[in-house]
Parts: C-alpha cells; sequence; structure tokens
C-alpha cells in the first residue's frame, strides 16, 4: 500500500519541488520508497511512496514504464490473483522487470486500454501517464476501498491519495476553504452522502469503479467514467439453499486465502463477531503455522474480549489484546485527527482503530484483515429489516425516512428533513424492486467508501499499515449481491432480539465456529463517544463554545449549551441526539482548528 500524487500543468512549467513536497506529506502511507516521473514537455510530474509488501526489492519501487518506456504507473492498492493475467499478458509478448502485482496494471491497460480494470480484483488507486496519447487516467477500485482525490488548481490538475498533499501547492494555485453546505450535512450524518463530494471547496473524490481523463492536447478534465456496475445475476437468484451455503463458502475460502498472501507478518483484527470470526477461521484453515490475532479492549459493556477469545482459543490463533482508554483519544485528539484531513466521516470509530492500529503496528504487522463489508453485501444492519412486515407494505418515503433516522440518529434538526428527501431520492433512482437490495445499494455504494472504508484506510495508513478487506472481494460481493433476500435475511416479520441478520453468513459460520459465536446479534466494534466527551469536559466547552468556534456557525449558542446536558444512554434517542450533536460538534472544531479553517 502507497501513497500517489501528481501535478499537470497545463503551461509546461516544471513542477517536480512541489510534488517533492506532496509525496514527503504522505511518507506515512509509504516510507519505505520514494519515486518520481518528471516530463517537461508535457507538464506533467508523479510521486509515489512504497509501502512495500509484494516484491519487496528495489524492482518493485516506482514508477512502472513499460518496454519503450511510453507509458507510466504509480498505483496505490493490491491485486488479488493477478499472477494469471501476468501469465496472460507475458503470452502475449509483454515483458516484465519485478514479481510486483502493481506492474500488472500498466501492462493490461497497454494491452487493452480502460477495459482492463474489470479484469482485477483487488484494491487500488492509481494513475496512469499515456505519453503517446498525451493523456493521463486516474482509476479507482471496484468497492472504493483506495481513495483518490483530485482537483482543478491554477493552470492545471493536483491529484493525490490524502487532500492533505495539497497544502504544498503554492497559495495562489489552491487555498483550502470550507463548503459549509457539506459541513452542515455532517451534522444531520455521520458520512457523506454523495461519492465525489468533499469538505473542502473544489477538492472532488473519484467514485468507485471509476476512472477520470485528463487531456493535454484540449487542456481538459472528462469524466468521471463509470466501468463497473453491481448487478443481479439472475442465475444465483434461484439457487437452491445448499448450494448458495457451499459458493458463498467457496468465495469467502478463496478470498481469504488471496488476501493472506504477502511477503511481510500479517494480522487479523478480531472482534468476537461472526464476521472477523470467519476470517479468522478460514485464515487459520489455509495456515500450518498459528495466525496472529488482535482485539481492541476497553472497560466498557460493549467490550468484546471474552468473545474474541472464545474464537482465538477454538482457532488456534495466536492472540493478543490490545487496550484502548477512551480518555486517551480526548488527550491525543488534535494529534489524531490530522490524519483524517477528509473528514467525510465523524463516527467514533475513526479514533479507536487509529489507536488499535498504532500498538499492533508495534507488534511488527505490516498487513491487517478487516471484517468491514459483511453487514453491507449479506445485510447485518436492522435497516434491512425494512424489506420485512410490517415495514415493507410502508410507502417509500417512510421506509426512507426510518432508515435516515437510524444512521443519522437526529430527528430534531430542520435540515434534516432536507437530507431525508435526499436519501429518498437516492433510494428511489435505484430503480430496485426489491427493497433488500435499495438499502444494499445505498450502504454498499455510499456508506462503505465514504464512512467505513475511509476509516480504515486512514487508520492503517498513518501507521503505515496495509488494510486488507476479504468481504469485499469482488466476486464475493457479486454473488452476495444476487442471492435471494430470504438467504441473507430470515422470515418474513421484523424481530429486533433474533439473530436473523447475515442468515446465510452464519450457516457458513456455524461450520467453523462455536454456536455462541455464529449465532451473535451485532455489536459493532465501537468507541464510548460519552467516555470520551467525559473524561475532559472542559476542553469540549472549550472548543465548542469558542466565540470562533465552527459550531457557532451551525448552531446556537443556547442550543450548543443544552448539548451538554445529557445522560449516558443506550435507549433514549432525546438524549442519544444530544450525545451524538455534541460529539460532531467536538470532533468539527478539533479539524478546523488543526487545520486553521475557522
Amino acid at each position: 500500500m502507497c501513497g500517489i500524487c501528481g501535478l499537470i500543468s497545463w503551461r509546461g512549467n516544471i513542477l517536480s519541488p512541489v510534488v517533492h513536497r506532496m509525496t514527503e506529506i504522505l511518507r506515512h502511507r509509504g516510507p519505505d520508497a520514494d519515486g518520481f516521473f518528471e516530463h517537461p514537455s508535457t507538464g506533467v510530474c508523479l510521486g509515489h511512496s512504497r509501502l512495500a509488501i509484494i516484491d519487496l526489492s528495489e524492482m518493485g519501487n516506482q514508477p512502472f514504464f513499460n518496454e519503450d518506456r511510453t507509458v507510466v504507473l504509480i498505483c496505490n492498492g493490491e491485486l488479488y490473483g493477478y499472477q494469471e493475467t501476468k501469465k496472460e499478458l507475458e503470452d502475449l509478448g509483454h515483458c516484465f522487470f519485478s514479481d510486483s502485482d502493481n506492474e500488472v496494471l500498466l501492462h493490461a491497460y497497454e494491452q487493452w486500454g480502460m477495459e482492463a480494470w474489470n479484469r482485477f480484483n483487488g484494491i487500488f488507486a492509481a494513475a496512469i501517464f499515456d505519453i503517446k496519447n498525451r493523456k493521463i487516467f486516474l482509476v479507482r477500485d471496484h468497492l472504493g476501498v483506495k481513495p483518490l482525490f483530485w482537483c482543478l488548481v491554477r493552470q492545471g490538475v493536483a491529484f493525490a491519495s490524502e487532500i492533505k498533499a495539497f497544502s504544498a501547492l503554492p497559495p495562489e494555485w489552491w487555498t483550502p476553504s470550507l463548503d459549509m453546505a457539506v459541513v452542515s450535512e455532517l451534522m444531520d450524518m455521520p458520512y457523506l452522502l454523495d461519492q465525489e463530494q468533499t469538505i473542502f471547496q473544489g477538492v472532488r473524490m473519484l467514485p468507485p469503479a471509476s476512472w477520470l481523463e485528463i487531456g493535454l492536447e484540449q487542456n481538459r478534465v472528462e469524466g468521471p467514467h463509470r466501468y463497473w456496475f453491481l448487478k443481479t445475476n439472475p442465475s444465483l437468484e434461484k439457487m437452491d439453499w445448499d448450494s448458495a451455503v457451499s459458493e458463498v463458502e467457496g468465495a469467502l475460502l478463496r478470498s481469504v486465502k488471496k488476501q493472506m498472501i504477502a511477503d511481510v507478518p500479517v494480522g487479523i483484527l478480531l472482534s468476537g463477531g461472526i464476521d472477523s470470526s470467519i476470517i479468522t477461521a478460514l485464515a487459520q484453515k489455509g495456515s500450518i503455522n498459528p495466525v496472529h490475532t488482535f482485539t481492541a479492549v476497553f472497560d466498557h459493556q460493549l467490550d468484546e474480549r471474552r468473545y474474541a477469545s472464545i474464537v482465538s482459543n477454538h482457532v488456534g490463533s495466536e492472540h493478543t489484546q490490545v487496550i484502548i482508554d477512551p480518555g486517551e483519544i480526548n488527550q491525543r485528539i488534535e494529534e489524531i485527527v490530522y490524519y483524517y484531513d477528509d473528514l467525510r466521516s465523524l463516527e467514533g470509530g475513526i479514533f479507536s482503530l487509529y489507536l488499535v492500529s498504532e500498538k499492533i503496528k508495534k507488534y511488527g504487522i505490516k498487513v491487517l484483515l478487516f471484517g468491514e463489508g459483511a453487514d453491507e453485501i449479506f445485510g447485518g444492519y436492522s435497516w434491512y429489516g425494512l424489506s420485512l412486515r410490517p415495514f415493507c407494505w410502508m410507502p417509500q418515503f417512510f421506509r426512507s425516512a426510518i432508515h435516515h433516522y437510524a444512521v443519522s440518529r437526529t430527528f430534531s434538526r430542520r435540515s434534516n428533513w432536507q437530507h431525508t428527501r435526499r436519501f429518498n431520492r437516492l433510494v428511489k433512482s435505484y430503480e430496485e424492486k426489491d427493497i433488500f437490495r435499495q438499502v444494499a445499494r445505498i450502504e454498499i455504494e455510499h456508506q462503505l467508501p465514504n464512512h467505513f472504508l475511509m476509516k480504515v484506510d486512514k487508520a492503517t495508513m498513518a501507521h503505515s499499515l496495509e488494510g486488507r478487506v476479504p468481504f469485499l472481494d469482488r466476486d464475493l460481493v457479486e454473488l452476495a449481491f444476487s442471492l435471494p433476500r430470504d438467504y441473507k435475511y430470515a422470515g418474513k416479520w421484523f424481530n429486533f432480539s433474533k439473530p436473523d441478520e447475515k442468515y446465510i453468513l452464519r450457516a457458513v459460520g456455524s461450520k467453523y465456529l462455536p454456536q455462541v459465536i455464529s449465532s451473535r446479534k451485532k455489536q459493532g466494534f465501537m468507541i464510548p463517544m460519552a467516555e470520551v466527551l467525559k473524561s475532559n469536559p472542559d476542553k469540549v466547552k472549550d472548543y465548542v463554545l469558542a466565540k470562533d468556534s465552527l459550531s457557532r456557525k451551525l448552531l446556537p449558542e443556547r442550543v450548543l449549551r443544552k448539548l451538554f446536558d445529557y445522560k449516558t444512554t443506550l435507549y433514549s434517542p432525546v438524549h442519544k441526539e444530544k450525545e451524538f450533536l455534541l460529539w460532531r460538534c467536538f470532533l468539527l472544531d478539533v479539524w478546523a482548528s488543526v487545520y486553521n479553517l475557522k
């Protein structure tokens, strides 16, 4: 995993000093080597910071070039099962200079053009400079695991793995400024809904499964263009139960096997829930040595260490508990929030995952597997129950309002209804008759890349770790999306207590895990936000109630002061809303202070 960046000047200026500074800012993503490419006649300069995972030799350093050096590639990512495509390209006459998986992307583009991306299964964000055709292509993986940002600057285009790299640009080219409409949206949702929008004016995120074309002849940007769409396979919809269980099990086995491959130590973040537990069991099944598992523990009712230990003992992994202190988050919040320059998610888990990654790195781990994605593709959230009775009898807008509240946890703000209507329009735009698939598309195409995958990328890369997500193997996602709703969410009536969600995944898990694990209700790896806020309330007040605070631009002072009057509870919507709003205000103000954006 790496950091990439680049600058294209329409005037043909030599911009290498700027790109060198951009690359230095991204050093935490790839401390093992730096690489640069300049093409003075076209004003193109590319930078790469490398985290060596496959082929640790210098031959794996980037940029990569084709045989006659007319095509250049820089890439952040991993390709799984790339060996078959590499063999095909070698048979077609292509020469490879390394054993790196990323080099395969270069020759695949050379051979098949923009149709190459659908041949791959992996996580990647890449830039390809086609010198002959005077074009640069930016491309992002199918599910949006790896990020890529771009913006128009004075007489050109800049792009990078993280927005903070743009701070290296001269101020007359780009000056950071907030999009207050986006900031306001983050008060009503824990993540941004739009696939391209960012909190910075003029900065765009390349959507998942998309590519952007930068033409040097016309000095223009075209796109983004989609190269992959999540679709149902009619033959899978008619598959019988036993065959479906076998197919899911096989797809998971193949995904975990591929994603355990690395030339560096690999670990698994084990929560004790069904998702990470299945990954652990399947990884151990394919290994002759104990796999390394890690569990975050903290003194709170949400702590899952007992269940993680049950799984570890059952499969025989080498298990480590890492202690998380919620008070440490409050104490170090300014330091941590620096790494979340693209503040498109305000969930407390961004901090707990940062601390977990920091501690795991000390054990020599360089690749870490996560259970992210299982809830989205198999229906693990309560709002997937909107496809059941009595909710399925309700009009579309009421279902969308319930879904939106379940995610946002706010209902009193006037603007919340505007976002509910927007949420409803998005759901309707999918034209899915199956309500379950309507919800799934929102989760897979919006919440995953904008929320959970952002959290995984930023937290791990801050500590030069590569985060992998076996449940987001492209083949597995396509399989799960096509399966009938009854296979993923059992029953016809919604049930709060019975674990009906992820039904087929539990069936697979029951083959490898104790019943107490395979039948557990979802809990989630969440840091207790109330504990963080109350660990230093004076600090929270200093930020939120400061005369120049961002919060004062979003909420009246009387409302802000009322937010501090809440009780810690899991059940009261009123107090829970206050807790969520206070957390969002606090985080936004800390972030704005760190980035000097008040």
